[in-house]
């Protein structure tokens, strides 16, 4: 699968620049392809990309289910309740199911809502790889909605 998406920068008069996903099946990585600025272009005209990041390509899952994912990779998506910088923190996946997140990189949990890619431990305990802080006005009940599908209903389209 490939995504293409735009990156908008506010209050900015430039137009937005293109940034490409890659998202291949598991056990690859995800990629994400940002082309340099304009300005460092090369002689020829092509502008390439490079890669930012690279990492275990985790399945988002819902809290009710990571007790079935104990030893992998998933990714979650929650509400920060509490941060411990050295330590965990806690944050709510859905209304009234909390989980801990160990060794957390407290700066990502500062917008109150934080998508967290991590090895699964136990039914409440996700050790974290790598964080990404979201908007805090993020609909974390349309993404659930979401998750019940894609793992649900229609899971065979998400494969």
């Amino acid at each position: 699968f490939v995504w293409i998406l735009s990156r908008l920068t506010p209050h900015s008069s430039s137009p937005p620049s293109p940034l490409l996903l890659l998202s291949l099946p598991p056990p690859s990585v995800f990629y994400l392809l940002l082309p340099p600025p304009l300005s460092t272009a090369s002689s020829s005209g092509t502008v390439g990309c490079q890669t930012i990041r690279s990492m275990p390509a985790g399945k988002r899952v819902q809290a009710k289910n990571l007790s079935n994912h104990i030893g992998q990779v998933v990714r979650v998506v929650g509400r920060v309740q509490q941060v411990d910088d050295q330590k965990d923190a806690k944050i709510e996946l859905e209304p009234g199911l909390v989980v801990t997140i160990i060794r957390p990189n407290a700066i990502n949990y500062k917008s109150g809502i934080v998508e967290v890619i991590g090895m699964v431990k136990d039914a409440n305990n996700l050790e974290e790889m790598k964080s990404i802080a979201f908007n805090p006005d993020f609909d974390l009940n349309v993404y659930n909605q979401m998750l019940a599908y894609t793992n649900g209903k229609y899971a065979s389209l998400f494969r």
